[in-house]
This record gives structure tokens, C-alpha cells and sequence, in this order.
């Protein structure tokens, strides 16, 4: 393990790759898109100079070859090898051939990071299984999805004990014994969802200014260590994410437990009313 080292996996905007450098790291950000990895590059230029910056311009695929990948217009966060979401909520998108490499042939390449920041959009677990228990970062995230039960139990069995699963609207942990923190949100998420739409009662609560309060109360938990992280964001890593670091057996029942509340169309903190699949929104960070 390189502990100057970070792994961007997924570098979207750039956001993240900015953070970690402000923060003294080497960083290896890889990104699918040409646009998003055309402009990281003019952004970062002195960085890449100074050979804190590696972009690999390559999606993550279990074989190394060319595809078609999907740009979302407008929302690069979902960019991805599925145009399913896009065609569903109806947001433009268009097809462009990417390279692929193997995860493992980008370790190989560059060593082991410090931290292993995961965001690709469902192949996440990609990332995961190509990780050797002979040599692993401290820190890992990657996105909540449909497979975090075989993530979890895969770096379970690589050797991590500490688990956590951050919300990514507000950086607040997801635990099954809320603090007071977590009620506050819940109660911001309410007045936030209930000025949505046309109704009366919505109307007036708009008028009151109770959304625009909602939505900055909303920007302030985003605010962590004297950094303000912009929407679209991972965050923070490590020891700097809040809550309290769960076993695996904790943190795949509590990862259960919220998983039931959001298909029984439960309310919650960390999640809006749509209960679209992708409206809980969370990273799940391992620690060693």
C-alpha cells in the first residue's frame, strides 16, 4: 500500500480528485467519459505536471475491450454502460465507445492506494473482487447498490472488520439508533418533500421560506472539517466520516433493515418520497 496514494474511481466532475490533492495526496483518477476526462485534464493540468495526477480515460469492465458506454446529458454522476435510467426518467443521453481495462491491471500499474474511493455507476463491485488480501488499501468505498451484499461479504473476507454506510444527501451515517442529528434531518426531509407540487398547503409552506430553510439546512451538514462539499460529492474518508464504525454483522443488518423500510414506502432521512431505486443514496465505507 502506497500511503500517499488515492484512487478515484469514477472521477465524475473532478470534485473529489480536487479534495484529495487540497489534502497532499498523489491521486489516480480513472473516468470513462472523454468530456468529463478531457476537462479534468485542463483543469489539472499543473497537477499532472508535477506528477501528482494520473487520468486514465477508461471504463472498468471485467474484460479489456471497446463498448458502448452512455453519457447522461446533464447528470454525469450516472453515466454508465446502462441507458435504462435515462429512458425512464426521460433525460437525454447518447452513446459513445470507451476502453476498458481490468481493475486489476490499473493496481498492478500504479500500487495499491492509501484510500479506494469506488463511484462507477453498478460495477463498483468490479473494483472490489479484483482487490488481494496480500496487500489492501486502509480505506475503501463504493456506492450502495444491488450487490452490496456480496461487497460486503467480499472485504469481510479480504480482512476489513469496520464498516459504515453514509448518506450521501448530508453525510449523516445511516444507523438503526437515530441521534438527534439524524431526527433533525428527518424532520428537514418532511418540510423539504412537503413543499414539493402544487397542492395548498405546499404553496404556503413555499411562501413561508420553509423550502429555501430546508435546502440550506441541508447545504450545512454538508460542511465537514472547514470543507464545504458541493451536491454530487463522496465526501469525506476514513476517520473524518461521522458515525460510529459497525461490524460486518451490524452493518449488514442495519443495511437490511433500511433496505425493508424502503420498499414498505417508509419515510426516512435518506431518502426522498420518489422511492425510485436510486432515491437512497449511500456509500459504504470499509476500514481495515
Amino acid at each position: 500500500m502506497l500511503q500517499d496514494l488515492i484512487y478515484d474511481v469514477g472521477m465524475a466532475d473532478g470534485q473529489d480528485t480536487a479534495y484529495y490533492l487540497a489534502r497532499g495526496f498523489r491521486v489516480v483518477a480513472v473516468e470513462a467519459s472523454p468530456l468529463l476526462a478531457d476537462e479534468a485534464r485542463r483543469r489539472f493540468a499543473a497537477q499532472q505536471q508535477a506528477g501528482r495526477l494520473v487520468i486514465l480515460e477508461n471504463a472498468i469492465a471485467a474484460t479489456e475491450e471497446t463498448r458502448p458506454f452512455w453519457i447522461y446529458d446533464g447528470y454525469p454522476e450516472w453515466n454508465s454502460f446502462d441507458a435504462a435510467r435515462a429512458e425512464q426518467v426521460g433525460i437525454a443521453h447518447h452513446q459513445v465507445d470507451v476502453a476498458c481495462r481490468t481493475f486489476d491491471s490499473i493496481l498492478w500499474a500504479h500500487g495499491v492506494p492509501y484510500y479506494l474511493k469506488i463511484d462507477i455507476e453498478g460495477a463498483d463491485h468490479l473494483c472490489i473482487a479484483a482487490l488481494s488480501a496480500d496487500d489492501l488499501p486502509a480505506y475503501v468505498s463504493f456506492e450502495k447498490n444491488e450487490t452490496w451484499p456480496q461487497s460486503l461479504a467480499h472485504l469481510r473476507d479480504l480482512g476489513y472488520r469496520r464498516f459504515k454506510c453514509i448518506g450521501q444527501k448530508h453525510f449523516r451515517a445511516v444507523e438503526i439508533e437515530r441521534d438527534r442529528h439524524q431526527r433533525a434531518m428527518e424532520r428537514v426531509q418532511r418540510v423539504y418533500t412537503g413543499t414539493s407540487g402544487d397542492s395548498f398547503s405546499a404553496r404556503l409552506l413555499r411562501r413561508a421560506g420553509l423550502r429555501d430553510m430546508a435546502k440550506e439546512r441541508f447545504s450545512r451538514s454538508r460542511q465537514i472539517g472547514g470543507v464545504a462539499f458541493a451536491h454530487g460529492s463522496s465526501g469525506p474518508f476514513g476517520e473524518d466520516t461521522r458515525g460510529r464504525w459497525q461490524s460486518y454483522v451490524e452493518m449488514a443488518a442495519t443495511l437490511e433493515y433500511f433496505d425493508d423500510r424502503f420498499a414498505r414506502g417508509r419515510r426516512s432521512a435518506f431518502w426522498g418520497d420518489t422511492h425510485k431505486a436510486w432515491s437512497f443514496w449511500a456509500d459504504i465505507h470499509a476500514a481495515i
